[in-house]
């Protein structure tokens, strides 16, 4: 941008799927101007190659199965030595999410990612947007989840990268050590990234003071230190519908971070609250978005995290499986799933009130929610509606970006 600040556009695992990631700002309106800038921007230029956008979160014309459709992105190498996640990938290249981030106290942070994880169902059940692609009615409203738990049901070690854990975390260092009971894909040193070979627990690497690797950019085997880098980077292997993104200074000491984490969770808070300078919550089971609505789903959470002592005691009012349950509900049936419109109505009231304490009438962003309660019709549905009375061009026209 003029200000020198990079927004990074790729084509992440997809095909004809564009990702952008776009800068934070402090309210909604700024995020929603600078957004529609740098789109702007970017579909002149799309124009040329007589192309475009739609947001719509499946493409209706490319399926997944097409194993030869696949973007090329550095990362994914690091996958190659997991079979299970290699292979299932190719799920994934026709699907558009809406993944909203916002920063978060320290206090604020474990309330905000056990919370916004157990209503999954519910936000899936409202913002759910694949329910018609690939020239056919979907067998389920959002794709997208029901990809990820298939890709992620074997082996049994790969079930808790994605999805919901079995329980809420306890602390900070309770979900690191969540994050750390993986084995790891890869370790980023700039550009490019190392990999090990057996893939050990993030756990073990972080312990251990060096590693042989091989550097799959220079095609060279090489000898990498854990490091504070590490620590802040690994917490991109979990996929979980809501979670903390952390990252510590650059300067902060890498022996003292690993003492900290040994002995326990009073330690651990100490060493974070003095050597954290990014913290936020990621939630990432929302598909893209109709686009006269693309701020709503970040405006909700926005406004749960503004009120989140009243979003959390919706959440503790249930046990635990029953979010977990009604997450799977939620995958194929969304708003149609008879508890999920009356937990959501509680809800969307919750967030606009949280909207309405920043006195920026920012609610006005939510107020769609109430209509698609009211209607049972999640952005799935509809498009669903459309397609079948009008055909897939009909909502290919309907849901292209115009700016």
């Amino acid at each position: 941008q003029t200000d020198g600040s990079e927004v990074i556009i790729n084509t992440d695992a997809g095909i004809n799927i564009v990702e952008f990631g776009f800068l934070p700002f402090a309210t909604l309106k700024e995020c929603e101007e600078n957004m529609k800038i740098i789109m702007a921007e970017f579909l002149e230029v799309a124009a040329t190659q007589n192309a475009t956008l739609i947001a719509y979160g499946i493409q209706p014309k490319t399926p997944y199965f097409y194993p030869d459709l696949k973007s090329e992105k550095i990362w994914y190498r690091g996958f190659t030595r997991f079979p299970a996640l290699a292979s299932g990938h190719s799920m994934f290249h026709n699907i558009a999410a809406n993944q909203p981030c916002i920063d978060v106290t320290y206090e604020e942070l474990l309330p905000a990612v056990n919370t916004l994880n157990a209503i999954a169902g519910v936000t899936i059940g409202l913002f759910a947007n694949s329910g018609w692609g690939e020239w056919k009615s979907q067998d389920h409203h959002e794709m997208r989840e029901y990809r990820w738990s298939k890709w992620m049901e074997s082996p049994a070690e790969h079930q808790k990268l994605s999805g919901l854990p079995t329980r809420p975390f306890t602390s900070l260092r309770d979900y690191v050590a969540y994050n750390w009971d993986i084995r790891l894909p890869a370790s980023h040193r700039g550009k490019t990234m190392h990999v090990i070979d057996p893939a050990p627990l993030i756990n073990d690497y972080m312990h251990a003071k060096e590693w042989q690797a091989f550097d799959v950019g220079s095609s060279e085997p090489s000898v990498i230190q854990p490091s504070i880098e590490d620590a802040n980077l690994s917490n991109m292997y979990i996929w979980i519908q809501a979670r903390a993104k952390y990252y510590f200074r650059d300067d902060a000491p890498f022996e003292d971070f690993l003492l900290a984490y040994d002995s326990g969770d009073v330690e651990f808070d100490e060493f974070a609250r003095e050597h954290l300078k990014t913290l936020y919550v990621e939630v990432r089971n929302v598909a893209c978005q109709p686009w006269a609505h693309i701020m709503t789903a970040p405006a909700f959470f926005l406004g749960l995290i503004e009120n989140l002592e009243a979003a959390e005691k919706v959440v503790k009012g249930k046990p635990w499986k029953y979010w977990v349950d009604l997450r799977q509900q939620a995958i194929t049936n969304s708003l149609g799933v008879a508890d999920i419109p009356i937990i959501a109505q509680e809800l969307v009231e919750i967030s606009e009130q949280g909207l309405k304490q920043r006195g920026l009438g920012e609610e006005k962003y939510i107020q769609v929610l109430f209509d698609r309660i009211d209607k049972r019709e999640s952005p799935a549905l509809a498009a669903r509606r459309l397609a079948d009375e009008f055909g897939p061009d009909a909502l290919i026209k309907d849901t292209r970006i115009k700016l």
